[in-house]
């Protein structure tokens, strides 16, 4: 008998451990439209949201330019929209994934390749504002506007 208990508390205790601190928590966002990439100037890195995430048109407009010069900002219906921002050291790839759990804070997690060297890369991630009330603890403006055009 003391054998199989051994044996049932091995089993459960790394379940039990994983599902309280090593899962994350909430469902996953679905990402409706990403962006990425790699700057050799660490300088544009700066313009990265200090909060996280974009809910505005003019922070927008600001990003896209500092990060994709001329090309023309995709519009972003920001009313029903947030675009997520995430940066890596070096000339690293980024890519971004996000959950919202029952009390609306999104957690964002960016996954990156592991390259030594100058600059760094960015991802961008565009999710839907509905239930959205933080994004990792930051609170999320309740209005926002359309993205002009350009």
């Amino acid at each position: 008998m003391r054998n199989q208990v051994i044996v049932v508390t091995a089993l459960i205790v790394p379940v039990l451990c994983c599902s309280l601190f090593g899962q994350p928590r909430g469902k996953e966002m679905k990402i409706i439209g990403t962006w990425t990439g790699k700057m050799a100037d660490a300088k544009p890195r700066q313009a990265a949201p200090a909060a996280g995430f974009i809910a505005d048109a003019e922070a927008w407009n600001k990003l896209w330019k500092a990060w994709r010069g001329d090309q023309a900002a995709p519009q972003i219906d920001f009313a029903g929209e947030l675009v997520l921002v995430e940066t890596i050291d070096g000339p690293n790839q980024i890519g971004i994934t996000a959950r919202i759990d029952d009390a609306g804070n999104v957690t964002v997690m960016g996954m990156g390749t592991m390259m030594a060297g100058p600059g760094f890369g960015y991802g961008m991630a565009r999710i839907s504002r509905d239930g959205v009330k933080c994004v990792n603890g930051k609170p999320v403006p309740a209005t926002a506007t359309t993205n002009p055009a350009n």
